[in-house]
């Protein structure tokens, strides 16, 4: 088993339920169940990327790329992150926040309608894993994927990971906003009715 599905890497106060919850208080529910703690104090960014990337649940692990996603400003802490893992934690880590800033290029316009304007994600390991700054990002994230496989010893499909999980976000944030819509709506037309 590889260091990342081994939970080398995470931080011992950032077990699964508490990274779980703290996406519940970022707004981002992947797990049911999962309830922030409004009492307790949110997580670092730097530990909360660190405990995602060396989770022993893939969930959890490529969550890094909706949070990344849904909070750039977060990248700020993704060299800091990466330098408290190890091993393969290290690899995924890097790998998910390349795919990262490579989708949002993608999805710029879907997560600006949900989220307001963003700002672009700092392109920080893509020459680290060896993955050329040129081309296309679907030509970018193949390399990425090819290159992910190889760093890991792992033969998963890689892109088909990437683009699901970004389009998993994208589901989760449409269905959110078209709910908290409809949820406004029925408020005010039942005051509107005697």
């Amino acid at each position: 088993m590889n260091q990342a599905a081994e939970g080398i890497g995470a931080a011992p106060e950032t077990g699964d339920d508490r990274l779980a919850a703290e996406l519940d208080r970022l707004g981002l529910r992947i797990l049911l169940g999962a309830r922030a703690d409004p009492d307790r104090e949110p997580l670092r960014p730097t530990d909360f990327l660190a405990g995602l990337a060396g989770s022993s649940d893939a969930r959890l692990r490529s969550a890094t790329i909706w949070v990344l996603l849904w909070r750039p400003d977060y990248a700020s802490a993704a060299h800091a992150a990466a330098l408290r893992l190890s091993g393969q934690a290290r690899v995924m880590f890097r790998c998910y926040y390349t795919a990262a800033v490579l989708l949002s290029g993608r999805y710029r316009t879907r997560l600006e309608a949900l989220r307001g304007q963003i700002v672009d994600l700092p392109d920080l390991f893509s020459v680290a894993l060896g993955v050329h700054g040129v081309g296309r990002s679907d030509e970018r994230l193949g390399e990425l994927a090819a290159r992910h496989a190889d760093l890991s010893g792992e033969p998963i499909n890689w892109l088909g990971t990437y683009e699901n999980a970004a389009s998993a976000l994208l589901r989760f944030a449409e269905l959110n906003a078209l709910y908290v819509r409809r949820k406004v709506a029925l408020n005010i037309d039942s005051h509107e009715t005697p």
